[in-house]
């Protein structure tokens, strides 16, 4: 096959690999989140802030969150114990990364613009203050 005969092929083929991210990831991603005191997971109260949305849960708890770029703030009780709250910052997911190699600037244009670009970290602990002291 003659060189432009392969670049006719191989043309589509290298755009189609762009959006790896978009191809492989949900718009939405399971984050983890717990409460613990001395390594010890506690059931607490929690709340979810992402943006506008709220999401109420029961610590240990499995989420299902949006790709985004804002940060989560998540706010827990439980019991007798002080709350605590934490941000939760999201960064930039390995599909993306492996897209900018491989698919160059127009997967990761569409990855930005998807916002699967993005993931959180998968699991979260969040120390309750009290048991800093214990």
């Amino acid at each position: 096959m003659n060189s432009s005969l392969k670049k006719i092929f191989l043309s589509p083929a290298i755009a189609l690999l762009g959006g790896c991210a978009s191809i492989f990831s949900d718009s939405q991603q399971i984050v983890v989140v717990r409460t613990d005191c001395q390594q010890i997971v506690l059931n607490s109260y929690c709340t979810a802030s992402i943006g506008s949305q709220l999401i109420n849960f029961e610590t240990p708890a499995h989420l299902s969150v949006p790709r985004s770029t804002e940060t989560i703030l998540v706010s827990c009780r439980g019991g007798l114990l002080e709350g605590s709250s934490t941000n939760v910052h999201p960064g930039l997911s390995a599909g993306f990364l492996g897209n900018v190699i491989v698919g160059g600037a127009i997967g990761a244009v569409i990855d930005l613009n998807t916002r699967r670009a993005f993931a959180y970290p998968s699991v979260n602990n969040i120390v309750m203050p009290i048991c800093q002291f214990l």
